[in-house]
């Protein structure tokens, strides 16, 4: 092999190197995130907001969060089970508005927020400006996802077992005592 044709190789293996490399960063500058079905309570990036949701109303402590305890799921699975169409869409259309406030007043998803912009952002709902009935979905959604919130936490078999201590058969069952001894 002589000296030009090498050079010519090695020329071109570094520059398209460097050009895919510089390729892949510009179009990760283009990303817009993830896409988002904002009319599916399923979708996987509606389960972390929510999660996340659940989490700043019920931070982790000496006990587990909200989060944790999955209450999440408890608020998808009430409210696609329990609720009318009309109150799912309304749902899902306050997360969106959640979302668009976030990124107006922060720039960033509630996902990335920190914790005290999420706690910011949510207590900050009920003095956001209703121009027209736009924020009515965030508003409704707001008191619901944090009730159900709340439900199912003291729903969840934690605090039901460890917190409240709830006993399935209040009292022992003594079977070979006399009547008004057991105990």
């Amino acid at each position: 092999m002589n000296r030009r044709n090498a050079l010519k190789r090695t020329a071109f293996l570094i520059g398209s190197a460097t050009t895919f490399t510089t390729l892949g960063v510009v179009t990760q500058g283009c990303d817009s995130g993830p896409e988002v079905d904002w009319t599916s309570l399923s979708d996987p990036y509606i389960q972390s907001l929510l999660a996340e949701i659940s989490e700043t109303f019920l931070p982790a402590t000496e006990e587990p969060g909200a989060k944790e305890l999955g209450v999440h799921h408890y608020v998808t699975r009430l409210l696609t089970d329990c609720y009318e169409k009309e109150v799912q869409q309304s749902f899902l259309l306050g997360l969106k508005q959640l979302e668009e406030a976030c990124d107006k007043s922060f720039g960033n998803t509630f996902n990335t927020c920190t914790p005290d912009e999420r706690e910011e952002i949510l207590t900050g709902i009920d003095g956001m400006p209703n121009e027209k009935g736009e924020l009515d979905a965030l508003k409704s959604f707001y008191p619901l996802m944090k009730r159900l919130t709340i439900e199912g936490y003291m729903k969840s078999e934690y605090v039901v077992t460890n917190v409240l201590k709830y006993k399935l058969v209040p009292g022992p069952y003594v079977a070979c005592a006399p009547v008004g001894t057991a105990s």
